[in-house]
Formats: C-alpha cells, sequence, structure tokens
C-alpha cells in the first residue's frame, strides 16, 4: 500500500479509536451511578453485561478498521493499474484486461507486465486457432480453398501467429529468471523480452501487411485482420510496460 493510503487508513483508526474511547466514558459514568443503586448481585450482573458490551464495540471496531484498510488496498492497486496503462499506447484496451489482475500484481511493475505477457499470449494462441479455421488441418489452404480464402495469406498468417505464441511464451517463461532489479542476470533476461515481444510484435504486423496484399484474401480478411489487430495491440501493450522495467528508460 502507498504512503498516502496508509496515512489515510491510519488516520481512519484513530477516528475510530477516539470515538471508542468516548463511548467507553458514557459507558463508564452510567455505569458508576448505576451500581450506586445496586447491589453486589447486580454489580456483578452489570460487569458482565458491560464486558460483553465492550467486546462486541471491540469486533465491530476491528471489522471497521480491516474493512477500511482493504477498500483503500484495492482502490490503491486499481489506480497503480490505471495509472501504468496510462503510458501505453492503447490505455482502455490494457485496463480491460488488467484491471483483474490488480490484487495479485498489487503495486509491482513487474508482475503487471508478467500479466499483460500471459494475457496477450493466451489471446495469441485464441487468434491463431481461429486463423486455423480457413485452412486444412496441417495449416495448409486445400487447393479449393485458396481463391476463395485468400490460401497463402492464411498460410503467412498461420506461420507468423505460432512464432509469435512461441516468443510470447518464451517471454513469460524469461521473467520468472530475471533475478534482483538493476543486477546483471535482470539486465540480459529483460533484454531477451524485449527483443522476443518486439519480434512477435514484427509478425503480427507481417501477418497483417499479408493479408493487405492478397487480393484473394478479399473475403477472409475482414475477420482475421479483426483478430489480429487485437492482439497486435496487446502486444503493443505488453512491450510498452516491459520498458518500463528498463533501469535506462
Amino acid at each position: 500500500m502507498a504512503r498516502n493510503e496508509l496515512l489515510t487508513c491510519q488516520t481512519t483508526i484513530f477516528s475510530i479509536l477516539s470515538k471508542q474511547n468516548h463511548v467507553t466514558h458514557l459507558l463508564d459514568y452510567s455505569s458508576f451511578f448505576y451500581l450506586i443503586q445496586r447491589n453486589g448481585n447486580d454489580n456483578h450482573r452489570l460487569k458482565e453485561s458491560k464486558n460483553k458490551r465492550m467486546k462486541r464495540s471491540n469486533l465491530a471496531l476491528v471489522v471497521a478498521i480491516l474493512l477500511t484498510c482493504f477498500s483503500l488496498a484495492v482502490a490503491s492497486t486499481a489506480e497503480f493499474v490505471r495509472s501504468s496503462c496510462q503510458t501505453t499506447n492503447y490505455p482502455d484496451l490494457c485496463e480491460k484486461y488488467l484491471s483483474a489482475y490488480a490484487p495479485k500484481v498489487r503495486r509491482s511493475p513487474r508482475q503487471l507486465a508478467r500479466a499483460a505477457l500471459t494475457v496477450t499470449a493466451d489471446r495469441t494462441a485464441a487468434a491463431s486457432k481461429f486463423v486455423e479455421r480457413f485452412s486444412t488441418p496441417r495449416g495448409r489452404p486445400s487447393p479449393s480453398a485458396r481463391g476463395a480464402r485468400g490460401g497463402g495469406a492464411v498460410r503467412d498468417c498461420l506461420e507468423t501467429l505460432a512464432d509469435s505464441v512461441d516468443r510470447l511464451r518464451r517471454s513469460v517463461r524469461e521473467m520468472e529468471r530475471m533475478g534482483r532489479y538493476g543486477s546483471q542476470s535482470f539486465r540480459w533476461h529483460l533484454g531477451n523480452v524485449q527483443t522476443w515481444v518486439s519480434a512477435a510484435l514484427t509478425d503480427e504486423n507481417t501477418c497483417l501487411d499479408s493479408l493487405a496484399q492478397d487480393r484473394s484474401a478479399a473475403a477472409v480478411r475482414p475477420m482475421i485482420r479483426s483478430q489480429v489487430v487485437h492482439v497486435s495491440h496487446l502486444t503493443s501493450n505488453a512491450l510498452a510496460l516491459i520498458n518500463r522495467l528498463d533501469p535506462n528508460h
């Protein structure tokens, strides 16, 4: 939790405690006059009743404090994701996919970048499966479908998307090996991730170029293009979050 959120939580806790002390004093005064009018047995029962009230009050206090701090922590991590996404080329898309990871990544730029990579790899794999629907099981357009389905473009997209998925998956694993921030190992593995994710983005753009140049792909171009453009935007966002980890950035 950030410093401002901690101070806010602390102020709230002190406010609750001060109210609790005020209530306690009121109970003490009322109990004092009540005790004067009662005998020893009544005094014992009154103490038990007061203790029960105090326990319930303390429990309510603890719950209030926990709920306050939890709410502040959630708001803090959500704001971290939102502000981080503002540094990408497609902030709305970034926030849409990564807001669900806020509790997990907390305020860690590294964990946020890793989450972005994981999402991007999964969506790119799904896009590859979608493109595969327009080809034979082996990934090669059938002769009868070449003209109607844009065989060359489909084949190129299948190959480049497969490469993209592979590079993105490797990048996710590579981030787990980074080690301490700023160390030589960190810089080495980060450099690999930057290179591979950049290459994955190039693969996706190659697919789009192939679709644009292949006239025979006109029938399937809009469907495939929408899928690939979507994952290319996700890849661009992931790369932006990764570049923020660079000590020289």
